[in-house]
């Protein structure tokens, strides 16, 4: 926790200087923590391929506190749509798109450049 609080905090500096260079920076961020989280699950599939009792206790103890997989799953659909649209880094898609830039040749009425870069942005844009 303490390690992704101080990548924001970072980026909310570089954004400070321009969002150019912060977009760069959040990439570098983002395959970092992307790393972290590679490292974390190797650690902790060792651990339990290791402690294979482990994954049976927690289940147990997640049915007793839940009441039934039923309810787990509708708490879930409940859930789900919200997190995956806090998720999915549409808004920041729209928030870019108008600084996207197009082929020198696009008009007002005609930016093929700049619909072919957004859909380019939001193809790839991690979210």
């Amino acid at each position: 926790m303490g390690v992704t609080l101080l990548l924001i905090s970072l980026l909310g500096l570089i954004f400070l200087k321009g969002f150019k260079e912060a977009i760069g920076v959040s990439t570098i961020l983002v395959y970092s923590y992307l790393a972290l989280n590679v490292v974390l699950l190797w650690v902790v599939g060792g651990y339990l391929l290791a402690h294979g009792v482990a994954i049976d206790d927690w289940w147990s103890r997640l049915l007793v506190q839940r009441g039934s997989i039923w309810n787990m799953l509708a708490v879930s659909a409940f859930l789900f749509p919200k997190l995956a649209l806090g998720l999915s880094g549409f808004e920041t898609g729209v928030a870019v798109a108008p600084l996207v830039k197009g082929y020198p040749t696009d008009t007002e009425e005609v930016p093929t450049g700049r619909i072919r870069n957004t859909k380019w942005l939001l193809r790839t844009q991690p979210s």
